[in-house]
């Protein structure tokens, strides 16, 4: 779901106004029933750029009117409850919540589609030095950095929240830069496979009711957290384009073959960090069991072969959740694998043929 371009700043929307320019106010408006959306979206906007040191936005201001100019406002106003409800893991919430963004961003389309032709937009990119102009690809890399750094946006998120509250739009233009500048610094520091494995670990954590991760995701530089996605990529690849009957024996190579491939692109040194970690300690005295030694590949194993079908449409809907960037789901989805797994020490499960559950993070 790619609604997160309303982070690039394009967020935005399909509601038809009339695009005529109107001129800038001059001072503060004291007469209310003159005042209009249109003017608090201009000082948000000229303020944003200001403190990029850029000329004011006139082009992209063009591009609203009083309409469009409120849907921009709220849809901050319903990604901040989103933001909320992902830390509050309320997954019956966060449904609703997508379908009112979801709304929100498309009745901002043509708006959106507007904004980014004008140099206004190429401008602050290059302000942010920022070299990629695909809006979709920009809108990928937000969708997964919200799903890896929600409760930092969520931060990021409060004195906006504050500014437009108060009608100090002023104030929420300079929060709004604050919030852009942190992302952008964050992705470039740290790389974008690295957000995607926190993205992924999130999904994992909140499947199996384990706090938010954090020194077991910072072991890995972007590389090996790029070797750690593809090992499961590749499993569900592999998994999920065979027969389900032949489960077992397809797992069963995968992991003695490519996939341990794939792992030994990690440093040992890395894989000294997690298990050396906080979170992986608490997994462990949570669950009883050390992920990938050999104990937990003969659980794995014999899990598989008595719940093929299972395992098979769980890691079909894990596959689903990568080609649609969805990290987090991919994460859950081998957090419920996992769960299944312990929950079989005891006694191996009969075959199940029910989809695992999507949660959304």
């Amino acid at each position: 779901m790619k609604l997160f371009i309303v982070l690039t700043l394009a967020l935005f929307a399909v509601a038809s106004c009339d695009l005529t320019f109107l001129p800038k106010p001059e001072g503060v408006i004291s007469d209310l029933e003159d005042h209009r959306p249109i003017d608090d979206l201009r000082y948000f906007f000229m303020t944003l750029y200001k403190q990029f040191n850029l000329t004011d936005p006139d082009f992209i201001i063009e591009c609203f009117c009083d309409k469009t100019a409120t849907l921009f406002f709220k849809s901050l106003y319903e990604f901040n409850q989103l933001l909320n409800d992902t830390k509050e893991r309320n997954e019956f919430k966060l449904h609703f919540d997508y379908l009112k963004l979801a709304a929100l961003l498309k009745s901002l389309e043509d708006t959106a589609k507007c904004v980014i032709k004008t140099r206004d937009w190429d401008d602050l990119l290059n302000a942010l030095e920022v070299e990629e102009r695909d809006p979709q690809i920009l809108a990928l890399v937000n969708y997964i950095y919200y799903q890896a750094r929600y409760s930092a946006l969520l931060n990021d998120f409060v004195p906006l929240i504050i500014g437009l509250e108060n009608k100090n739009h002023r104030k929420a233009g300079i929060a709004y830069s604050r919030l852009i500048s942190n992302m952008v610094e964050t992705v470039k520091y740290r790389g974008l496979h690295f957000i995607a494995n926190q993205a992924f670990s999130n999904g994992f954590a909140v499947r199996l009711h384990l706090p938010t991760p954090g020194d077991s995701v910072r072991c890995f530089d972007n590389e090996s957290a790029a070797a750690y996605l593809e090992f499961f990529l590749k499993l569900s690849e592999e998994i999920s384009n065979g027969k389900w009957k032949e489960s077992p024996i397809n797992t069963h190579f995968f992991w003695r073959d490519y996939g341990k491939k794939i792992m030994e692109k990690i440093p040992k040194e890395d894989w000294g960090c997690v298990v050396g970690s906080h979170d992986y300690e608490v997994f462990y005295d949570r669950f009883g069991i050390r992920m990938y030694d050999r104990e937990f590949l003969d659980l794995l194993l014999k899990y598989v072969n008595n719940n093929r079908l299972h395992y098979w449409m769980m890691m079909k809907s894990m596959k689903e959740s990568f080609d649609n960037y969805n990290l987090g789901h991919a994460g859950s989805v081998w957090g419920h694998l996992i769960k299944r797994i312990i929950r079989s020490r005891g006694e191996i499960d009969s075959e199940e043929t029910e989809e695992p559950q999507d949660i959304e993070v």
